[in-house]
């Protein structure tokens, strides 16, 4: 590392830092090793560039392959484990784990015999990051250059670190990370062979992986982070009684999966493709375990022409049918506002001295890719348990989510920044861009967490930008408009034809929760408040949240009751009883007079 590349690198650093309580931070308060070493080449205790020494780290240097050589004639002989099939996991009533694979954030969460007996998993614990709940869904290649020359595969927080690096340092090029893995589901057609289409040069230098290659080699690292995380649990639990027998690798697993038959965008196909991805996503977890324990202990080294061999043998040769039965729950797929719903099931219904009889519950799953919804109706009665109801023409999905603020303010600052070709040259122009996208998290979460957000990008590109220069945005308006008109015409789709009778209370709360990682952002926080009048009803919307979290688990989880919104889905997900499925109803159930026709309550199935 020469002199430039170092301090071209401190310089991002330094850029990154905030200003917080008379105290200099830096977000996410991790390095890439290329600034390690910039920092240690600055202060002298480096003379000369070479790979920083990490603990339990080892770089091994792949020289780049002659074209027309395989992935195989470069790569080390890994044995592929097969313990999987050994079908010694606990039973599906007695545990199960729940997936949740984000478009932006990845979380993972398992629950015991009862609905309350949740175990969320820190996956921190497993890659060392700060938020203990929640990994990107990102996957970055190492290019040609400084430690990077291994094409070695870097994942979550790791990818982003390593990206951002080598495009400060100039060695990245136009290397792009891949960012929202997720978007192949949504974006390619329907019934396409993911395994057939090559990832573009600037994510994959190699030219050797697919887009099901990169699907599949995210879920693994995912999936064994989650099976890294149980396993001590079960350990440290084990001591004073067992928390679940068998193995922790082998646990049934659910995934959670966007509305896609109920998606507004007609482009979507919507059966087709709910079809599809549930068939792709089925495969892939399957599969996923075994790559999973084959690389359990090779994250931090793997390359791509050591992992390519190994992913396409396991699907050479198992048998997908027989490893899915060994591995996933019964019904494994799981509608994400659903889940999010069932994780609320839960909770007490006595509020403010009050004890309501019937409840309607709006779930609004704002994620970045996608805004899922559900309208449930929860009962009470005395003496029976709380029964519930899905009203299914409120199932929906759009693709008006966080992705979409993510655009209006790359927007905002590409004009702004002015980055464009009347200014900078097309390489510049390049860099601009691909260290934006790269950046655009980050600055979301800046300027609505602190109302005003600064950044600096590669070539010497510095900007700031305020919260009200979002808000006042046409599109961002928009945004606004567009998802209150849907939650508009859900509450007239379930309401139908239906007026108040004469004596009706025609006033009607509608407690509404938020989940997902864009929920926190005003334009999706306002879908809990307001009213809309419909066919003479007035209904009220008013947030809930995840409460009771805090009264199940304070003794040793109490701070996931602030990624309670994040963490809904895969909670929910886990549930024992989901698929004695939540009972469907065609219309909402409205009150009648006094006196009038009584409509009995329908209950969870045992």
């Amino acid at each position: 590392m020469n002199l430039e590349t170092a301090q071209a690198l401190v310089r991002s650093l330094v850029g990154r830092l905030k200003l917080r309580a008379g105290f200099w931070r830096l977000p996410k308060a991790r390095l890439s090793d290329d600034e390690v070493l910039a920092l240690k080449l600055l202060s002298g205790s480096e003379t000369q560039a070479m790979a920083v020494e990490t603990t339990n780290v080892e770089h091994v240097n792949v020289s780049p392959k002659d074209p027309g050589t395989t992935a195989e004639s470069t790569a080390t002989r890994i044995e592929i484990d097969h313990s999987v099939l050994k079908n010694d996991g606990p039973l599906e009533k007695e545990i199960r784990l729940c997936i949740d694979f984000g478009t932006a954030m990845s979380k993972a969460c398992a629950t015991l015999a009862t609905d309350t007996a949740i175990i969320p998993l820190r996956l921190d614990l497993a890659v060392g990051e700060n938020n203990p709940w929640l990994v990107p869904s990102s996957l970055y290649i190492g290019g040609a250059g400084g430690v990077s020359n291994t094409h070695r595969i870097y994942f979550g927080a790791a990818a982003e670190r390593q990206h951002s690096s080598e495009i400060h340092s100039g060695s990245g090029g136009s290397r792009m990370r891949f960012d929202n893995l997720k978007w192949m589901l949504s974006e390619q057609e329907p019934h396409s062979d993911l395994y057939r289409i090559r990832l573009p040069a600037e994510m994959d230098p190699t030219g050797l992986l697919t887009y099901g290659d990169a699907l599949l080699i995210y879920l693994a690292w995912l999936t064994d982070h989650a099976c890294i995380c149980l396993k001590d649990r079960q350990d440290n639990t084990n001591e004073n009684g067992a928390l679940f027998s068998g193995s922790a690798r082998a646990i049934r697993r659910r995934f959670a999966i966007p509305c896609f038959e109920s998606a507004e965008d007609i482009k979507l196909y919507g059966k087709k493709r709910a079809e599809w991805a549930k068939s792709v996503l089925e495969e892939t977890m399957a599969y996923a375990q075994v790559i999973a324990d084959t690389f359990q202990d090779r994250w931090l080294e793997l390359t791509v022409e050591d992992a390519l061999p190994v992913l396409q043998e396991v699907r050479r040769s198992l048998d997908i049918e027989e490893l899915k039965e060994n591995i996933l729950a019964v019904n494994p797929d799981i509608r994400e506002p659903l889940a999010a719903g069932a994780s609320q099931f839960a909770e007490h219904v006595e509020q403010e001295g009050e004890v309501r009889q019937r409840r309607r519950l709006l779930v609004v799953d704002a994620g970045a890719g996608t805004t899922d919804f559900a309208l449930f109706e929860v009962v009470t009665a005395q003496g029976r348990d709380i029964g519930y109801s899905l009203v299914t023409p409120s199932v929906r999905m759009c693709r008006e989510a966080g992705n979409s603020v993510d655009r209006i303010l790359r927007e905002i600052i590409v004009k702004k920044c002015r980055i464009n070709k009347s200014r900078l040259s097309d390489q510049e122009l390049q860099y601009a861009n691909i260290d934006l996208d790269s950046q655009l998290r980050q600055i979301k979460e800046n300027v609505f967490d602190d109302r005003k957000a600064t950044f600096n990008l590669r070539p010497g590109i510095a900007g700031e930008l305020d919260i009200e220069e979002v808000e006042q945005h046409e599109g961002y308006k928009e945004l606004g408009k567009k998802l209150f008109e849907l939650r508009k015409e859900i509450m007239q789709q379930v309401v139908q034809d239906e007026s108040p009778h004469p004596g009706a209370h025609t006033k009607q709360p509608v407690d509404v929760l938020l989940t997902g990682g864009s929920s926190v952002l005003p334009v999706f926080r306002r879908l809990a408040e307001g009213k809309i009048e419909e066919k003479g009803w007035e209904f009220e919307f008013r947030p809930v949240g995840g409460e009771w979290i805090d009264y199940l688990v304070t003794q040793h989880e109490q701070d996931i009751v602030e990624q309670y919104p994040q963490l809904a889905v895969a909670i929910g997900g886990a549930a024992p009883w989901w698929r004695n499925e939540i009972p469907n109803k065609p219309k909402m159930i409205l009150p009648t007079p006094s006196g009038g026709a009584y409509i009995p309550p329908i209950y969870k199935g045992e």
